[in-house]
């Protein structure tokens, strides 16, 4: 019997009590019939089951195929088991096989740390978000739900998931923090270089930057909550004030620069915007300031006012004309000082051309100057001295200098600055008409001096003989001192005659250079004075003439000549060995000649005299006071000079160094 019935019948009879054959046959047939139908309802059971999982592998298979979403299925090794259409489309294959076939680590990862990190993902049973490598090489980014099925020993047998493209995403989230980085970067780099502040509706500051505590010298708590008297520099006028504040309560920008004060008293300039922030209603809720500091841009600018306005009064009240003028030769500024001397208004010259005030003579001249100095920039050019037409016809003449700015930034004109010499001109004029007066007398008091000279030589010569002649016939001591005091005078006055000549020939001839025989030259000279070295003076010659002696030989002969005739001639007559030593050097560049003797000697008072035209020492001396005055004036012709030295008592020593050339 059925087990289910006999357990039902004891429940119902209230325990187990033996049952008729009939009924038990009854119950039997009961019992077989009720096996059978659950046999069948079994049966029913598992082909409904079996329909079931038929029906949702059909649903589940059909999910499969036509998610949006990618799904997949691999193994440990990187092989997909299985992947829908909308896989193979997003990572750009050509079909479900060729995808099957890749190998996942190789074909679909950038880098092996990238897998990494999607493998330590998925371990955590969350959302994991990676890139993979589409078949074109491009990146596509997904968000994937995926897990590990394992086996009952705890094995892994496949790995499934489902993708989600979500690379447009990612990509407006890299821009977003790219843009948030840029934006934190050049708010730093603001903060940096800005001076920036905020205030309220009211003007009350409600922020400021480090740059503009730096500047200010005030601290963030010692500005916050203040108004912009903290900073007033009373510089502005209230009408500069209130056009700030009526742009800016209107909600325009306000653009400008501003002065103010720091907390230590001194003075700051900032070139500011002050950008207005409006509410719904369009009203200023508060107010951005962003400057930056100009302030060493501006005491430069003053400075340059300073200078200019320097500069521009000592153009107008200089005595000078100065002027501009474009390529065309336009005016376009006159100094006030041309209405002084040409007679013409300031609106006058800016209607003339600076070439019709030129005199018509000179114009030509002036014309090519000025193609000359428009060649080259910026260099004064000397002008020629010319002439400029005042309005009444008449002219002065003029010079100065033209200088080209036509090229350069600021300036564009051609600057001109003239002087008015016709005073000095008609003074030159003057001049030379005299120099050429004086050069006529000179000549001509050269030729008298000359003529006069010989004329007077001639008969002194004659004179000398006579007196010769005179001394031998007559045997009276008395008249023999009278002839030798004649002789005396007479000599004197030749003497005299003959420094007027070598002053005359000095200062009248030029310098004329000639290879000169130093040592003939000097054994003549000696030659020529025996007649006056009645002391037996010894003159003693060192020369080194190695190098060749190139001068003016009538120059150099008259220097020597006087400076040996004196020392001849102030010998001491007590000196038992008078001495006159002549030492010449040259070189290839200079001669240099030493004078000395042991002579009476010159005093130091006497020393700065001796050069000096018609100078004698004492009313006793025989010279004409010009001897030494023409040796120093004969000396600085040749461009060379001259030195004493000489200790009373003790003898002198003259020296003189003459280029050799």
């Amino acid at each position: 019997m059925n087990k289910f019935l006999s357990d039902q019948i004891e429940k119902t009879l209230g325990g187990k009590f033996p049952l008729p054959d009939k009924f038990q046959a009854l119950l039997k047939l009961v019992s077989d019939t009720y096996d059978q139908f659950e046999a069948n309802r079994k049966n029913l059971e598992l082909r409904l089951s079996e329909k079931q999982e038929q029906t949702s592998e059909s649903k589940y298979r059909s999910l499969f195929e036509e998610m949006a979403d990618g799904v997949y299925k691999s193994t440990n090794e990187g092989k997909f088991v299985d992947v829908n259409p909308a896989l193979v489309k997003m990572l750009g294959y050509d079909s479900k096989e060729e995808l099957l076939s890749i190998d996942i680590k190789t074909k679909l990862y950038f880098e092996a740390s990238e897998r990494d990190s999607a493998v330590q993902q998925d371990n955590t049973n969350g959302l994991a978000v990676f890139r993979l490598r589409k078949k074109d090489g491009s990146e596509i980014w997904f968000e994937e739900r995926g897990s590990y099925v394992s086996d009952g020993n705890g094995s892994t047998i496949y790995h499934e998931g489902i993708l989600r493209d979500v690379t447009k995403r990612i990509h407006t989230e890299f821009e977003l923090m790219r843009s948030q980085q840029e934006t934190a970067d050049y708010k730093k780099a603001l903060n940096q270089s800005l001076i920036v502040s905020i205030k309220d509706k009211n003007g009350v500051f409600t922020f400021a930057n480090s740059n503009f505590c730096n500047i200010s010298k005030f601290t963030v708590e010692e500005l916050v909550g203040k108004d912009q008297s903290i900073i007033n520099s009373e510089n502005h006028t209230k009408d500069f004030v209130d056009a700030i504040d009526t742009t800016i309560s209107s909600g325009k920008v306000w653009r400008g620069e501003e002065k103010h004060k720091t907390k230590d008293g001194n003075f700051y300039w900032v070139d500011s915007a002050i950008v207005p922030f409006l509410d719904e209603s369009g009203k200023p809720y508060q107010f951005l300031t962003i400057s930056i500091d100009v302030t060493e841009r501006k005491l430069a600018d003053e400075a340059l006012l300073a200078n200019e306005l320097k500069f521009r009064s000592m153009i107008e009240h200089n005595e000078d004309v100065i002027s501009m003028f474009d390529a065309q030769g336009n005016f376009t500024y006159v100094s006030p000082a041309i209405t002084k001397e040409f007679d013409f208004t300031f609106e006058e010259c800016l209607m003339l051309n600076a070439i019709q005030i030129i005199h018509p003579e000179d114009q030509p001249m002036m014309k090519n100057f000025l193609l000359e100095v428009m060649q080259i920039q910026s260099i004064p050019f000397k002008c020629p001295v010319f002439r400029i037409m005042k309005k009444d016809g008449s002219h002065v003449w003029v010079e100065g200098t033209l200088t080209n700015l036509l090229q350069n930034d600021g300036v564009k004109a051609i600057v001109a600055n003239f002087k008015d010499i016709t005073k000095r001109r008609e003074y030159e004029e003057q001049l030379k008409t005299r120099n050429s007066e004086l050069l006529k007398s000179n000549m001509e008091l050269d030729k008298f001096v000359y003529s006069v000279s010989h004329d007077l030589r001639a008969p002194l010569s004659s004179m000398l003989g006579v007196i010769g002649i005179s001394e031998e016939d007559t045997k009276e001591p008395e008249t023999k001192e009278h002839l030798a005091m004649l002789k005396a005078s007479i000599k004197k006055l030749d003497l005299s005659i003959s420094d007027i000549l070598d002053y005359s020939r000095n200062s009248r001839l030029e310098v004329n250079k000639e290879n000169i025989d130093l040592r003939q030259m000097l054994d003549k000279i000696t030659d020529n004075l025996k007649y006056k070295n009645r002391n037996q003076v010894e003159i003693k010659v060192e020369l080194n003439d190695n190098a060749q002696f190139v001068s003016d030989k009538n120059r150099v002969n008259i220097i020597l000549n006087n400076l040996i005739s004196n020392a001849i001639t102030y010998q001491d007559p007590k000196n038992s060995d008078p001495l006159v030593n002549v030492k010449v050097d040259m070189t290839d560049t200079e001669t240099n000649i030493v004078v000395k003797d042991n002579g009476i000697g010159i005093s130091k008072e006497l020393q700065e005299k001796i050069f000096e035209m018609f100078f004698r020492g004492s009313e006793s001396s025989d010279g004409s006071g010009l001897g030494l005055y023409i040796v120093k004036e004969s000396v600085e012709k040749l461009k060379g000079k001259i030195a004493v030295k000489s200790i009373p008592g003790k003898g002198s020593e003259f020296s003189i160094l003459i280029p050799n050339n």
